[in-house]
């Protein structure tokens, strides 16, 4: 699919000056036509998107299994983003609290949510609750993320509707290899 600077910028609630500049600047890849105006690939766009931490909008990639990560640790966010990024059948979102992921699931729609529960405000619990009784992101897989993985706070887990759980700190390779599980994709190669 291809795509002008007006549909970007419309999709992205930015000016199409300002998705020209990007192309200009070397940040976002893009052609020119014959009559010299710039178009933009999919899978252009999407890396774009994935290296600026801006979501992959479902009516920009199709094709992209979407995947929202969950964590009120910067670090966790980085980690889990590095090992994903790199596998281009994916498109990555990250945010950091629960208020935002529930925000960002409605739009986003994902396929996969990587969740950790104990976040400030809105934790865990509660995102995967909803998620799960909200019929526009209620086919979401969820994977919960947990430093704390007692039985209690499993069972709670299960209950709010988690497809599965790991326990933090996690293997990068067992974390994707969980991931592909869950989005019944083909097993892609850690970094």
């Amino acid at each position: 699919m291809l795509l002008s600077p007006s549909q970007v910028g419309k999709h992205y609630a930015v000016t199409s000056a300002g998705v020209r500049k990007w192309i200009r600047e070397g940040k976002l890849k893009a052609f020119t036509t014959p009559g010299g105006q710039y178009r933009i690939q999919e899978q252009d766009l999407v890396q774009f998107l994935t290296n600026h931490s801006m979501p992959v909008l479902p009516e920009v990639s199709k094709s992209k299994k979407r995947v929202l990560v969950v964590d009120d640790d910067r670090n966790i966010l980085e980690v889990i983003h590095a090992a994903l990024a790199p596998d281009t059948s994916l498109g990555v979102t990250c945010t950091d609290n629960g208020y935002d992921a529930c925000i960002l699931a409605g739009t986003l729609k994902p396929d996969l949510v990587l969740l950790d529960i104990m976040m400030p405000g809105i934790n865990g619990f509660e995102v995967c609750r909803r998620l799960k009784t909200n019929p526009q992101t209620s086919n979401a897989r969820v994977l919960v993320i947990t430093g704390f993985p007692d039985k209690a706070n499993i069972d709670r887990i299960t209950e709010a509707g988690a497809d599965h759980w790991l326990k933090k700190p996690f293997q990068i390779d067992v974390l994707v290899a969980e991931v592909n599980r869950l989005l019944g994709v083909p097993a892609m190669a850690t970094p």
